[in-house]
């Protein structure tokens, strides 16, 4: 009898411990604390119609004279939904902390994707400045080259 009590109280310490109470809270998670809170309720509540026969302060509630298999039952229930709930509480956790390293990838490989295009067009750069300056180079080798046989020219 002493386990049933206590059963609330060992689930409310499970959930506590799987799922930290800053990551609770969020859209995703929404479904499954509505769910662990009316499981809580009727964990409360199967435990508490499970001990009222034999507590004389909760003689109003054994009226109800639900049987102690049925409050089992609800109570085991009761405490899976909490498990799934926090289960999937602490999933959701992960599938964020997942995103948000995807993100943090992707982050890094579009500044990286930068960083490579900066390199590229200043690559680009010097090849037209290096043409520009052969060009000049030919050119001005060209001129040299006119003026030496216009010279060799009027020598002869």
């Amino acid at each position: 009898m002493i386990f049933i009590a206590l059963l609330p109280l060992i689930s409310i310490l499970l959930s506590l411990l799987v799922v930290r109470i800053r990551d609770l809270y969020s859209k995703t998670n929404a479904q499954y604390l509505i769910a662990g809170a009316f499981a809580t309720l009727v964990l409360l509540a199967s435990g508490t119609l499970a001990v009222a026969p034999y507590v004389e302060f909760l003689s109003s509630v054994a009226v109800f004279n639900v049987s102690l298999p049925v409050a089992l039952s609800l109570s085991i229930l009761s405490t899976l939904i909490l498990s799934l709930s926090c289960k999937m509480i602490s999933n959701n956790k992960k599938i964020e902390v997942e995103k948000n390293k995807f993100a943090e990838k992707e982050q890094k490989l579009e500044s990286v994707e930068q960083q490579f295009e900066s390199k590229v067009q200043e690559l680009e750069n010097k090849i037209t400045l290096e043409k520009e300056a052969k060009e000049a180079v030919i050119k001005e080798v060209e001129k040299l080259n006119n003026q030496l046989n216009e010279l060799t020219r009027e020598k002869s």
